[in-house]
């Protein structure tokens, strides 16, 4: 259909930019070798590299970190490149993009203090285009939104609804409202990132793949029950460590897991999701 036509033809115009990257243009793919991709690889510091702060407050993923050289091959600045597929902008970034990739930019910059000139951009793989960031900085103003969204003792008005329980929100490991509603609207297993409340039924010693029951509400406002189904999941990367160390603090206990990829027989919980204690406050 035309959904995976375009999800190939993204793919295809990535590995074009890459190849770009070392210099080579309109390459058939299937004329690619192995020692072509190696220089590809080489020029690669970092694949889906994790970014957090040294004081562990701010945090992202970069999709690539790669070497720029001369003509002697000498280092002469890092490229920190987003991959989008969306749609390619319209004379200049939109400002969320041109933000997030200055926020990678920053970061870096500021954990590794002694880096070479260090630019973000943004390549579109539907086109082939690639648009370089602005170059103000964003990292003060990524601190003062930190300090805007930490959890306090007076919660926030609930607003439930599809644009809140039905999307993206930073405040679901301490809310007993969107659980009830996903579970009321019958959204609960919709989309491939889902979220949930669970409990562990089963881990093998030392397996990283966790046999969980999901968990409903119940009577009251975060209370939770049995009855979800029980389901695999897969922990990897810093979603493992801090499975461990909910496990190790309380075994019994409900967690709350964020934008978990439940394609397929097994849920795939990773670096990109949120693994939180379930601590809703009473509203």
């Amino acid at each position: 259909d035309d959904r995976w036509k375009e999800a190939v033809d993204g793919h295809r115009g990535g590995i074009d930019l890459l190849l770009r990257w070392v210099g080579v243009e309109g390459l058939s793919h299937n004329r690619i070798t192995a020692a072509l991709w190696s220089r590809v690889q080489e020029r690669m510091l970092a694949v889906e590299g994790e970014l957090i702060s040294r004081d562990g407050r701010l945090g992202g993923r970069v999709d690539l970190l790669l070497n720029e050289v001369d003509d002697n091959g000498q280092t002469v600045a890092w490229v920190v490149a987003d991959l989008k597929t969306g749609r390619t902008p319209e004379g200049k970034l939109k400002p969320e993009v041109d933000r997030q990739l200055r926020f990678y930019r920053d970061l870096l910059l500021a954990n590794n203090p002694d880096a070479p000139n260090v630019r973000a951009e943004g390549w579109y793989t539907l086109n082939r285009t690639t648009w370089r960031a602005s170059n103000d900085a964003v990292l003060e103003d990524a601190y003062v939104a930190w300090e805007a969204t930490q959890p306090t003792e007076v919660p926030l008005e609930p607003t439930p609804g599809p644009n809140s329980c039905g999307g993206f929100c930073d405040w679901k490991a301490w809310c007993g409202h969107w659980l009830r509603w996903r579970r009321d609207s019958g959204r609960l297993d919709e989309g491939d990132f889902r979220d949930a409340v669970v409990r562990v039924v089963r881990r093998p010693a030392g397996s990283s793949s966790v046999e969980v029951e999901r968990l409903l509400p119940g009577e009251g406002p975060g209370d939770v029950v049995d009855g979800g189904g029980r389901c695999s999941m897969l922990f990897v990367g810093s979603a493992l460590e801090k499975l461990e160390a909910l496990m190790d603090e309380d075994a019994a206990a409900p967690f709350f897991v964020g934008s978990a990829l439940a394609k397929g027989h097994q849920w795939r919980v990773g670096d990109w999701c949120d693994v939180l204690p379930w601590t809703p406050h009473a509203v």
